[in-house]
């Protein structure tokens, strides 16, 4: 190698913004080359993962092909999708309500803060429509707001909590929720218009807040 030309790469300075590493992902069989960035941004797992000391003399899992960062347990359209959110490409960023319920739950196995927010604003229109369904997402990606909401719902409702909701949405939110409606007409003396339902006047967000934060410290005890 020429003199000058080696003196001159061995001088160079990497740029901080726009030298980026690079990892390769597998998942499922299939093989992901992203640049590390947005993951070390979005998500303190994998900076925690990424800026481990090395070993120098071994080979670093995510360089290679032969030799990829393995995400076990991982569906490989689930990733695919939040890749599509993390690295958008033009308009390639529409998904679909299932689409983004996956990536909320990667966004919530990975501690992505933003992701999270980002899919639980994209998904909340189609949920709001369905408050059965609000509050069966709500509790099994932990969104409080989608459970108080859908609890909202059910204790103002006309109709009496009966078998069908036990068989949609259990027992126990039955019972809490008959618990809370009770409660709202002897204690808070709420009026019940003539459809049976609870008048609108009233914000039972504290006191749905209350009743779960309740039974979530019975639980721990």
């Amino acid at each position: 190698m020429d003199t000058n030309i080696s003196q001159r790469v061995l001088g160079d300075v990497r740029d901080k913004e726009y030298y980026m590493d690079i990892v390769v992902f597998w998942v499922e069989g299939y093989l992901f080359k992203v640049p590390t960035q947005q993951f070390t941004e979005e998500s303190e797992v994998f900076q925690a993962m990424f800026t481990l000391p090395q070993d120098p003399d071994l080979k670093v899992d995510g360089q290679t092909d032969d030799q990829p960062l393995r995400l076990e347990g991982v569906k490989q359209d689930a990733f695919r999708q939040l890749l599509r959110v993390m690295y958008p490409r033009g308009s390639d960023t529409q998904l679909t309500f299932d689409q983004c319920a996956s990536v909320l739950e990667l966004s919530i196995k990975w501690d992505m803060d933003r992701i999270r927010r980002l899919s639980i604003m994209k998904m909340e229109p189609d949920l709001l429509e369905d408050p059965q369904r609000l509050l069966l997402m709500g509790h099994r990606y932990h969104v409080d707001d989608w459970v108080i909401a859908a609890f909202d719902f059910f204790v103002r409702r006309a109709d009496p909590m009966g078998l069908e909701d036990v068989e949609q949405i259990g027992i126990a939110d039955v019972l809490k929720i008959s618990s809370i409606r009770e409660c709202c007409c002897r204690h808070h003396k709420v009026p019940v218009n003539k459809r049976g339902s609870l008048g609108l006047a009233i914000d039972l967000e504290e006191i749905i807040q209350a009743a779960l934060q309740s039974d979530s410290d019975q639980q721990v005890s």
